[in-house]
């Protein structure tokens, strides 16, 4: 069962799918136990794996997981004790089969299963620092202060304006009673004259 063509592209880029996501290769990688070319050699193992198995007849997922193994071993100095490298080499002989007998559908799934949910660019969004958000929120404060300042002040300034206007007949009523009360209170300055009753007692009869 030879795969060809479009079919091993895309088992090419299956492949990728299943090495990316493994835990084991992820910490050599991240950790440079293959020295400092550690993810060009990550790259070369995808490479040398399509080749292993599309250049060998019917490959065993054992003889895929001995492969594995040894570059584990030998390039990133890594020792897979786990059950992780059975079920990776599983996955890739399975995907394999799948391109050779046309489920390229199935395959694409895969493949777009594995893909990030959100863009990378998301990651880069620049993160204020707390400094920065305390300055915005006291600029915030002292704007709504200075808002607040003018409000009053400019209410202030109308009400005292609107306090002293009248209309012209209730300011010359307003005058006149200001003076009436101040002349009946000053009455002996002003000429005006206090009458006061007085009650004399009648002299009994002897």
């Amino acid at each position: 069962m030879a795969v060809a063509g479009e079919d091993k592209d895309l088992f090419n880029h299956a492949v990728s799918a299943v090495l990316r996501e493994w835990q084991a290769l992820h910490i050599a990688v991240d950790n440079m136990f293959g020295g400092p070319m550690s993810k060009e050699k990550a790259l070369w193992m995808e490479d040398v794996t399509v080749h292993f198995i599309c250049n060998n007849d019917d490959v065993q997922p054992w003889e895929l997981e001995d492969y594995l193994y040894t570059i584990m071993d030998q390039e990133f100095h890594t020792i897979i004790d786990d059950a992780s490298l059975p079920m990776i080499s599983k996955k890739i002989c399975q995907l394999y089969t799948q391109c050779g007998n046309g489920e390229t559908s199935e395959v694409r799934e895969f493949i777009l299963s594995r893909l990030p949910a959100k863009p990378i660019e998301v990651q880069c969004v620049r993160q204020e620092s707390l400094e920065d958000q305390i300055e915005d929120v006291s600029e915030d404060v002292s704007e709504d202060d200075e808002d607040k300042d003018i409000t009053v002040e400019n209410g202030l300034e109308q009400l005292h304006i609107s306090e002293k206007r009248y209309p012209s007949s209730e300011q010359n009523e307003v005058e006149e009673r200001e003076e009436d009360g101040h002349c009946k209170e000053n009455g002996d300055d002003d000429g005006w004259e206090i009458v006061r009753s007085s009650h004399r007692k009648s002299k009994s009869s002897a």
